[in-house]
């Protein structure tokens, strides 16, 4: 089982960085995560976070939606 940081992404400002995979569980394991995410703009920035079986999200997957994290805040 792999165990300490298994994904993370630097999206460039002034991009979507819509659809970004960050780690896929193997098949036929499970897994607990912990996630942060990390303003570094000097202005807020909104957010999408999905748990999902494909590459592209459902609406169900999504645990949080179009939510505001402020400027060098963390999610």
């Amino acid at each position: 089982m792999a165990t300490g940081r298994l994904g993370v992404s630097a999206i460039p400002a002034g991009t979507t960085g819509a659809g970004t995979v960050v780690y896929t569980v193997p098949t036929g394991s499970y897994g607990v995560f912990n996630v942060s995410i990390t303003n570094r703009n000097a202005s807020a920035v909104t957010i999408r976070l999905a748990l999902a079986s494909t590459s592209t999200p459902n609406v169900q997957d999504y645990i949080e939606y179009d939510t505001t994290i402020i400027p060098n805040g963390v999610f």
